[in-house]
């Protein structure tokens, strides 16, 4: 018994193989994404921790060196706020959980008495990718 190749399969296999491989190596890419963002001259950080269930977790890091009250604002897509409360530590480092359903975060640190502010923004993005083929098929 002879086995005989069927060219149109082979190519079809070919093809879905340079397809993963090419979704596999975008999706390294784009995994890359910016994690953190920080303010150096202040001592600001916030970084993004991971997303279940459509809830954004994400740290926020703040070295009060002179001390006193700041507090941390949490504002939704439309500039509502989903979280506001003082605080009085010199090194604050808090894991919070933001709300399902919000594609993008503005996280707020500020400082009454002298009017300091930082601002950090968190957006996630959505990307779906879909693939339709066309092969004839014989009868």
């Amino acid at each position: 018994m002879e086995t005989k190749l069927h060219l149109p399969s082979f190519v079809s296999g070919v093809r879905t193989g340079l397809f993963l491989v090419i979704a596999l190596l975008f999706a390294g890419l784009t995994a890359d994404a910016q994690q953190a963002a920080a303010d150096a001259d202040t001592g600001v950080q916030v970084k993004f921790l991971k997303r279940i269930d459509d809830d954004t977790y994400f740290q926020v890091r703040y070295n009060n060196d002179g001390g006193g009250r700041f507090y941390v604002i949490i504002q939704g897509e439309n500039g509502e706020n989903l979280y506001r409360q003082y605080f009085h530590h010199r090194k604050f480092n808090r894991i919070f959980q933001a709300p399902g359903g919000h594609d993008r975060l503005l996280v707020i640190i500020r400082k009454p008495g002298n009017k300091e502010e930082h601002q950090f923004e968190i957006t996630a993005e959505s990307r779906i990718v879909q693939e339709t083929y066309v092969k004839a098929v014989r009868n």
